[in-house]
């Protein structure tokens, strides 16, 4: 069965003013319209969390199976008018779907290599998994300074949550940033090494915005958000533009092979 908008619902973003944590979904749509097969393929998104990106899709024609094991994450999207299945996506049934597709939460799966093996087994004969994620070992320190000093600019300002601490090394700082979870989140190269021990990789893009996500996700969700979300989008590509390092934002195709 594949869930989308719940009948009856309207477009999403109707009668809506834009919101800056709408910015990130509008970038990943771009990345996807490049990838993904003509609607009305099928769609397993993996980790969707409030379900902003899937309603895009929906909208779009696509067959969208939202899937998150959060219950806040799904009751959230479950009010955006989504149908939401709540399950890990190492147990999930279904399928089989054209397209699996990870935003930004294989990094969290454990073990990688089975999440990748459930993929490669749920994706329909010359289906694709597609991956938008991350890649935290890739910030250097004088990124993470960046970051720090415009996120600390804007918690004066009163436009940002205070942090618990502001350790004086900025790479510390980000580092500090995973220590809640209950494992660190995988690397990009561990996610890349796992994706190649079952699929091909058909693209990789290394050198993909990410910072500028906090921002749009804990700035005020109203039109000065939005301005200074698109600002940091910005700058963030024009530190890109100026290094040929990867960044943390890490885009993936990959498709079973023959």
């Amino acid at each position: 069965m594949t869930h989308g908008r719940a009948p009856g619902d309207g477009p999403a973003g109707e009668g809506r003013t834009k919101k800056p944590r709408e910015l990130p979904v509008e970038e990943t749509l771009v990345f996807l319209e490049g990838v993904l097969p003509p609607a009305p393929a099928t769609l397993l998104e993996v980790g969707c969390g409030r379900g902003d990106l899937a309603l895009r899709l929906a909208e779009r024609g696509y067959r969208v199976t939202p899937l998150d094991r959060s219950p806040l994450a799904v009751a959230e999207a479950a009010a955006a008018g989504l149908e939401v299945v709540q399950a890990d996506f190492l147990a999930h049934e279904g399928g089989p779907y054209d397209v699996v597709l990870f935003t930004r939460s294989l990094h969290h799966i454990s073990p990688l290599e089975q999440a990748v093996e459930r993929a490669a087994r749920l994706v329909a004969p010359a289906g694709l998994v597609v991956g938008d994620e991350f890649a935290r070992e890739r910030v250097d320190r004088e990124t993470a300074a960046w970051y720090f000093d415009t996120w600390d600019v804007l918690i004066e300002l009163g436009l940002l949550p205070e942090e618990h601490s502001r350790p004086g090394d900025p790479l510390g700082r980000w580092e500090a940033r995973f220590r809640h979870h209950d494992a660190p989140p995988a690397t990009g190269e561990d996610v890349l090494a796992a994706l190649r021990t079952r699929l091909e990789l058909v693209s990789v893009q290394d050198r993909v915005p990410y910072h500028y996500r906090y921002f749009a996700d804990h700035l005020p969700q109203t039109g000065l958000g939005l301005r200074l979300a698109t600002r940091v989008l910005e700058a963030e590509q024009r530190r890109i533009a100026a290094t040929a390092a990867p960044w943390a934002g890490l885009r993936f195709v990959a498709r079973v092979p023959d």
